[in-house]
């Protein structure tokens, strides 16, 4: 979903800087950017309780032990950076009032896409639309933080898919270590 919604992003902040009368396609990417954000939920929780027992002694061998808090500690890292995406989503929600008109926000059409799940469709507003403000400075804020939003969402997606990669690394050496098979 995020590679939707930041593409979105990239789109609208080109538009802001280059063509600023197309408007329609501003208010779709600017609706289909905040419509496309996912965040990925972690949840340390069995690793916490068997910290908390004592019971990651009975983990061997040690490369084993040293894989798993590895995984651990870069799952946290990966919530963090979660963090920094709702925080900058915040920031681009906060200063849309400088450009958007609600109205003109909640007309727009918003389907799920229950077929493939690959993104949220979001259908641009009828006519023109005017922006509330044409102010550079209004609306190099508004690209700026889209922007942001756009470089923390794709770190989080970067990391998302390395902590994939650890985890079934971590899943073929749980298999190999305790003679493991898939069913």
């Amino acid at each position: 979903m995020n590679i939707y919604g930041y593409s979105a992003a990239d789109s609208l902040i080109s538009l802001l800087h280059s063509d600023i009368s197309q408007t329609q396609q501003i208010y779709f990417y600017a609706r289909a950017t905040t419509a496309n954000l996912g965040f990925f939920y972690t949840n340390s929780k069995t690793f916490d309780q068997m910290k908390a027992a004592g019971m990651l002694k009975l983990i061997h061998p040690r490369k084993l032990l040293d894989s798993l808090g590895f995984y651990y500690v870069t799952f946290q890292l990966l919530f963090e950076q979660d963090d920094v995406v709702r925080h900058e989503n915040d920031n681009v929600h906060k200063g849309n009032y400088l450009l958007f008109d609600s109205y003109v926000f909640s007309k727009m059409k918003i389907v799920f896409d229950s077929i493939n799940r690959s993104h949220t469709i979001v259908q641009p507003p009828p006519g023109h639309p005017a922006l509330l403000s044409t102010d550079y400075k209004d609306v190099n804020e508004v690209a700026l933080n889209y922007y942001y939003l756009s470089a923390t969402a794709k770190f989080d997606c970067r990391a998302a898919e390395a902590q994939k990669k650890l985890a079934l690394r971590l899943i073929e050496l749980i298999k190999k270590e305790y003679h493991l098979k898939d069913e």
